[in-house]
């Protein structure tokens, strides 16, 4: 594997609209992550079934592998606050080989914007 591939830059990110994410989560094929920080995820609350584990945890990887180990055949979704976040994250993802990943385009400015349902708590 090439240095550059390693570092995620190999191949393009794919990315999954707001309500396409949703519908993977309520069937069970996707497992949206959102990696925004504790006091954003209280501001605003979260998409609705979403795992809440922020990008700057120092067990980051670690968490998000525990969920492909729970989860081994559902794609993950990468949820931020407009989407530069995510693609940071997967790119760190990537370095440590979790792949089936995806980014939610726009975030969680468009998963409010297309009134998918929300998590306060």
């Amino acid at each position: 594997m090439s240095f550059l591939k390693k570092m995620g830059f190999g191949s393009p990110i794919e990315k999954i609209s707001p309500a396409d994410a949703y519908e993977g989560c309520l069937a069970g094929e996707t497992v949206i992550i959102d990696v925004r920080e504790a006091n954003e995820w209280q501001q605003t609350g979260t998409p609705k079934g979403c795992h809440r584990i922020a990008l700057n945890d120092v067990d980051f990887v670690e968490q998000v592998a525990a969920l492909t180990d729970a989860f081994p055949q559902a794609a993950l979704a990468i949820s931020c606050k407009s989407g530069m976040r995510a693609e940071m994250a997967i790119k760190k993802l990537r370095m440590s080989n979790i792949e089936n990943l995806k980014l939610v385009a726009g975030g969680f400015e468009a998963w409010s914007k297309e009134r998918l349902p929300i998590s306060n708590d």
